[in-house]
């Protein structure tokens, strides 16, 4: 469990909030209510695991629309970003992977996948 609270976003985090994807500690339930990973029950971690499943296309194509309007912002400032060096290094992309590979190695999905295995779960 964090010993520190949630960042500001998180708490103004709406449900869905495509960010919640890229951080492991925390979930905004459909009431808006913050959790942890941690103190979620085993069967509300399977659900949010199958809804991610269920909405993976959407998911990664808004990730695929935040990543190339990164792209264009750093480009018209001369900067670079992560997501372009990581191309540039190894010639992967978030566009080189599928929707469900992209939900499933993001970092919100292996924590939920650690704390079902921490509890002898297998994911649904």
């Amino acid at each position: 469990m964090p010993t520190t609270p949630p960042p500001d976003w998180i708490t103004h985090a709406k449900p869905g909030d495509r960010r919640l994807l890229d951080q492991e500690e925390y979930w905004v339930a459909a009431d808006g209510t913050v959790l942890t990973i941690a103190e979620m029950s085993t069967a509300h971690l399977a659900n949010v695991a199958g809804l991610l499943r269920a909405n993976a296309t959407r998911l990664h194509m808004l990730a695929m629309a935040d990543a190339l309007l990164d792209l264009l912002e750093a480009d018209a400032h001369g900067a670079i970003t992560a997501e372009a060096m990581t191309h540039h290094l190894t010639g992967e992309s978030i566009a080189t992977l599928d929707a469900d590979d992209f939900v499933q190695t993001c970092p919100l999905a292996r924590a939920i996948h650690r704390e079902l295995a921490r509890r002898h779960t297998p994911p649904p």
